[in-house]
């Protein structure tokens, strides 16, 4: 994955609940390319407005994604977005070692036999992520044209270009690959709990191996605390993320949440035995967290210890050099969680 390309574009992470945008701009220091943080752009979205990954309302997101673009004084029109969910489909196969014209044709032919969507209704691409002499492992991802269609619709509503699509999974494993040291040979696990959906990526030596998408988010704490505790949604919110609302203490929905928590972390067991089984036996080393759901009170520690691995919540910023006079450090560490997905995008380059 070689993220230092020519001309730079605008990380536009289009969530469910919120947009995120982020510009940086790359320098070489010490004799190395490093990120520096040029804007940054929160703005939430109105409830509805994309909901199960469809837009309902495209002018309300692409004046969100306008807003947040001011907001952050971004003038750079040029986007790299990402989709996941039902839309995206990725497999790692094992090839016979081919030449170039071979293993198109083979990345048709298996295209066409993978995905049950017919393969004129898709764009795919390939990656070749390890060979030897007689076999090579390639990922292979499709995205439905239709769903790229309606994000790039919404975004040039916006008066932004799109010039990359990409898909969560992968800009993620951008963040973490330039911020984070792993072990070589050791496998890790990304785990991205957005509104709706959970990303799950397993990578070894900057490769990604597996990606799932999970339909379980934040909106399931915030649905089941409402209807127990009969809160609006603005005081479930804030009881999820552990304040006290209206004299009650977060304490209190302990109970519901750990309900959920064992649901969650019954997917990710599937995900991880599913791994394990397909290659070996291999253990996962560690565990990174993303997405606006894992502040949530109590999770990230009910993880580590039910999943016996390290975990660390992904700081997209740790590595990437900001002007303090200009960046608020104390925002960039309360929401870093929820810019994983921007900043990985926004390390893409137009001609990738």
């Amino acid at each position: 994955m070689n993220i230092f390309k020519k001309k730079n574009l605008v990380g536009l992470d289009i969530g469910s609940s919120s947009i995120k945008v982020v510009e940086l701009t790359q320098k070489k220091r010490g004799g190395r390319l490093v990120f520096n943080l040029n804007g940054i752009g929160y703005e939430p979205l109105p409830p509805q407005t994309i909901v199960e990954g469809s837009i309902m309302d495209f002018t309300t997101l692409s004046e969100t994604i306008n807003k947040a673009f001011d907001n952050a004084h971004i003038k750079n029109n040029s986007v790299a977005i990402s989709l996941s969910g039902t839309a995206v489909m990725t497999r790692k196969m094992t090839l016979q070692k081919m030449d170039e014209a071979e293993l198109e044709e083979s990345i048709e032919f298996e295209a066409k036999g993978q995905f049950s969507t017919p393969i004129e209704n898709i764009f795919y691409d390939y990656d070749i992520v390890s060979e030897d002499e007689d076999r090579m492992d390639v990922v292979l991802v499709a995205i439905k044209k239709e769903k790229v269609s309606e994000y790039i619709s919404a975004v040039l509503q916006s008066g932004k270009n799109v010039e990359i699509v990409d898909i969560d999974h992968f800009a993620l494993l951008n963040s973490v690959e330039y911020n984070y040291s792993n072990p070589p040979d050791s496998a890790f696990a990304i785990i991205n709990i957005g509104s709706s959906m959970t990303n799950v990526v397993i990578a070894k030596n900057g490769v990604p191996m597996l990606t799932r998408d999970i339909a379980f988010g934040g909106t399931n704490f915030t649905d089941i605390i409402q209807k127990e505790f009969h809160f609006d949604f603005e005081k479930a919110e804030m009881i999820k993320k552990g304040r006290a609302v209206a004299g009650v203490e977060p304490s209190v929905i302990d109970p519901s949440l750990k309900m959920l928590f064992v649901d969650l972390k019954g997917e990710i067991d599937k995900t991880f035995d599913y791994y394990q089984a397909t290659s070996g036996d291999e253990k996962i080393t560690k565990c990174f967290l993303s997405g606006g759901s894992v502040k949530i009170r109590n999770l990230s520690s009910f993880l580590e210890t039910e999943l016996s691995v390290p975990i660390e919540i992904i700081n997209p910023f740790q590595n990437v050099f900001y002007n303090e006079k200009k960046f608020d450090s104390e925002y960039l560490n309360e929401m870093e969680n929820v810019f994983g997905v921007a900043v990985g995008l926004a390390m893409r380059k137009l001609g990738e």
